[in-house]
Order: C-alpha cells, then sequence, then structure tokens
C-alpha cells in the first residue's frame, strides 16, 4: 500500500508528466512578411487572358524545436499562395496556386533569439527569407493534392519541364482584376504554411499571414510599394473585417482536424430587402465542407441565390458550382459528397468561397450555419454570426407546393402549411411568438404561436 508521502510523488510525477505533454516542444512555422511579388504571363487558358503571382517569403519559426525544412531539392514546409479581391463590400478570392517546397534554410535573426540552427532546419528563433524569383520556380511548386493541411504528411512536387508562364504559379484571370469591371477594388494575397512537424496542434493556427497588393490598371503587373505591412498570422479572410468592421468573423475546428474560418454580413437593400454575405475560409482543415445552409425564420422569402469559389489550375478537382437549394427552415448550398466524388469541389485548405442571397427577413445577431464535412460526413456549427432573424410577411409560409417556400403573398395554402406544421412541432416553421404578441420567436411550439399566426394571417401578413 501506498504511503501517505508516495502517494504525494506519485501525484507529482504525474502532474510533471501531464504538463510536459501539454507543453510539448514544438516547431512553430509563421509567415512574417510577404517581402516582394512576381508577376507572370499573361497567358490564355480555356479562352480567358490569364496572370499568375507568387509572393516572397520571410519566414520565421517562433517554436522552441527546429523546424524541418526540405532537403537537397525540396520538402516541408510548403506555402501556398493566393489572391483576393475586395470590391462593393464583398471579399472573393480569385486566384490560387501549387504551394512551393522548402530546400534549405538560413539562419537569420528577426524572429526572436536564433538558436544558429539552419540548412535542413529552420532553428528556433530563426529567420529564412526568399524572394518572390526563387519562390516561382516552377520544379519546386507542389500539387495542393499531394498535401494533408493538418498532419503535415506531404508528397514531392511532380518533374516540370514546360514553358508556360503561369503553370503551377498562382493564377488570376484578367477579368477579375479588370478596373472597368471592379472600378476602386483592393487586393489581397495571402499565405499558408502547412509543415509535418508542428507536433503541437496549436501552433498550426498561426501559419498563414496576408497584405494588400497593388495591381496596374493596364499591365496587371503586381507590387507592395506604399502597401501597409503584412498582417502577420491571419489568413486574407480577416482583410474583409479590416475593410468593413460590420462583417463578423468566427472560427470553428472540424473534430480531430483543421480550422474553418467564416464571414458574415448584412446590407440594407432598402424596400425591405437585406443582402445577406458569407465566405467559408478553410485554413487546414484535411477533411474540407461541401455544404453550407443558412437558418431562414418563418415567411423568410430568398432571391438572388449566388455562389463563387476558385479555382487550383493544374488540378483534378472538379470545378462544378454547389447547388442551392431551401426548405422553410434553411437556405443550403452543396456539392457532391466524399462518397460519390473524391474529386468534387470541396472547400479544401487555403481556399475560401462565397455565399449569398437576398432576403426580405432583417439580420439577427449570434446566429448559428453549418458546415457540412466533406470527408468523414457530418456537420460543424459555427455561432455568432449574423443570419436573417425576422421576416415582414410571417404568414407567407408556403407557395401551395407543400414545400415550406414563401410566394409573396397569403392564401389558405399558407394556413394549411402551418396548421400542419404546428401540429408536427416543427419549430422553425410554427415557432413564431413567445407569448408577448410580438412575433419573437422562444425556441418552443405552444399555444401562444398559433394564436399569434392567426392574428397575421387574418391581417394578410
Amino acid at each position: 500500500m501506498l504511503n501517505r508521502r508516495s502517494s504525494m510523488l506519485a501525484v507529482g510525477c504525474l502532474l510533471t508528466a501531464c504538463g510536459s505533454v501539454l507543453a510539448q516542444p514544438s516547431a512553430d512555422v509563421t509567415y512574417q512578411n510577404l517581402t516582394d511579388v512576381g508577376t507572370y504571363g499573361p497567358e490564355t487558358i480555356s479562352g480567358s487572358v490569364t496572370y499568375a503571382y507568387i509572393f516572397g517569403t520571410a519566414t520565421c519559426n517562433i517554436g522552441n524545436r527546429n523546424l524541418n525544412w526540405g532537403n537537397a531539392t525540396q520538402g516541408s514546409p510548403i506555402v501556398f499562395f493566393n489572391m483576393f479581391r475586395y470590391f462593393d463590400g464583398r471579399l472573393q478570392q480569385i486566384g490560387a496556386g501549387w504551394g512551393k517546397t522548402a530546400c534549405c534554410a538560413a539562419a537569420g535573426s528577426g524572429c526572436g533569439t536564433c538558436n544558429g540552427a539552419g540548412g535542413s532546419v529552420l532553428g528556433a528563433g530563426c529567420l529564412d527569407v526568399y524572394g518572390a524569383g526563387w519562390n516561382a520556380q516552377q520544379s519546386r511548386l507542389g500539387p495542393r493534392s499531394n498535401v494533408n493541411p493538418w498532419s503535415g504528411q506531404q508528397a514531392v512536387a511532380p518533374s516540370y519541364s514546360g514553358s508556360s508562364p503561369t503553370a503551377r504559379r498562382c493564377t488570376v484571370k484578367r477579368e477579375d482584376m479588370d478596373p472597368t469591371r471592379y472600378p476602386g477594388a483592393i487586393f489581397f494575397g495571402d499565405g499558408v504554411y502547412v509543415a509535418n512537424d508542428e507536433v503541437d496542434p496549436s501552433k498550426r493556427m498561426n501559419n498563414a499571414s496576408y497584405r494588400r497588393v497593388n495591381i496596374a490598371a493596364s499591365t496587371y503587373a503586381a507590387n507592395f510599394t506604399g502597401a501597409p505591412a503584412t498582417v502577420q498570422h491571419q489568413p486574407a479572410i480577416m482583410a474583409w473585417r479590416a475593410q468593413d468592421p460590420n462583417v463578423i468573423i468566427t472560427t470553428v475546428d472540424a473534430p480531430n482536424d483543421g480550422r474553418f474560418y467564416v464571414a458574415s454580413k448584412a446590407t440594407d437593400l432598402g424596400n425591405g430587402q437585406w443582402r445577406y454575405d458569407y465566405a467559408v475560409y478553410n485554413l487546414n482543415s484535411h477533411n474540407g465542407a461541401m455544404s453550407f445552409s443558412v437558418p431562414l425564420p418563418t415567411g423568410a422569402r430568398t432571391s438572388v441565390v449566388t455562389f463563387s469559389d476558385v479555382a487550383v489550375l493544374g488540378e483534378s478537382w472538379s470545378t462544378t458550382d454547389w447547388a442551392n437549394s431551401r426548405t422553410s427552415c434553411a437556405l443550403t448550398w452543396s456539392t457532391e459528397s466524399f462518397a460519390q466524388n473524391q474529386n468534387a469541389n470541396a472547400i479544401r485548405f487555403a481556399s475560401m468561397y462565397n455565399f449569398w442571397f437576398n432576403s426580405n427577413a432583417s439580420p439577427a445577431p449570434n446566429g448559428n450555419v453549418q458546415i457540412g464535412l466533406f470527408r468523414s460526413g457530418g456537420s460543424i456549427t459555427a455561432s455568432g454570426l449574423i443570419v436573417p432573424g425576422r421576416a415582414t410577411c410571417i404568414a407567407d409560409v408556403d407557395n401551395g407546393n407543400a414545400t415550406g417556400t414563401p410566394d409573396g403573398g397569403v392564401t389558405i395554402d399558407d394556413l394549411l402549411y402551418y396548421l400542419t406544421q404546428f401540429e408536427s412541432g416543427a419549430a422553425c416553421v410554427s415557432d413564431v411568438d413567445d407569448g408577448s404578441a410580438t412575433g419573437t420567436p422562444d425556441g418552443g411550439v405552444t399555444i401562444d404561436d398559433l394564436l399569434y399566426y392567426l392574428d397575421r394571417f387574418g391581417a394578410g401578413c
């Protein structure tokens, strides 16, 4: 039997062991600065004039263990470059490329106290710098499909012997930067690192940084002249909120996997109409996303339902737009599941997709949206976002097809549909009042809801 002293020693040893696990030494790669930018092209691809861009990298290891750094030719970490456009109050991704693999590291200062290790590692506290010209070498650019962004597992880049000025680089269609189409647009670039030895998962959440990019109106050449400094440890979706404080952004992590950023915004269009904008940025989830759902209140009508994605040229992934569908409870966009098509147009890592629509429902804060996971199935919930809150005509709940789709009028079809939903206890349609006769849902279905609906139906809205 353990005596008190030996028990205390055992507990102390256990706590010490647990502490060492919780605070395990780990490398921590960060993209400290987008130093310069190279422009390549133009080249006509599938009928579209296309340019390509690559950024220079100042990379830090702010961890307390050396970071593996390639080999004689290429290896971990890999950095992936993207381009974004901010216009008309919306940020969209317009470019993506393959990842630049590492070969050898310097041991520069500027990231803390450098331990002096370089070559096959980037030492703890050390800085490594490469210009855009070096990072643009196509033989060092590898496909995203070779990489598990959460574990860091990766394969070497295939050899390259072509002469295309844009192949493998971050490609952008000229039409997506055309100043006559997008007058006053602002552009951003970001880079996302993936490393195979960040053993502490928390260290994988700061691997992206972004910076504003100038694009010349006639030549489409890019530069950072006069641009603000790099915003460190944040992906470019955060530039949306930096441009517009009305944008709400939150994060949600997939189980045992990476992180998604979700942004939301509501714009008053006048005449009882609102535009709802959403963006989902997959930072480093290998699972990926296959659907996105926004809740709808009773009586909400929707129009101009739109989707926007980004293609990675050279990958075998589908570029088919996501379909949208609605019920009385939600508006959902979706692509094929992993079981249906492993190359479906999922939101893979270092990518951002947009979703927007108009509605007669006014906005409500602190709402939840659902992200359907691609590889595993199931879903995760992002909270604290702007969602449609209350429609202008609560009595309008169906168009006669018993699908729960409002049609802008109030008829017997609406009453019959509501009564059916009330009888079944379906809260997302039936919950219209909390007993205060103000049309405020309370999460339950009671006689107060029925009485309030009948009152609104009798009033014609």
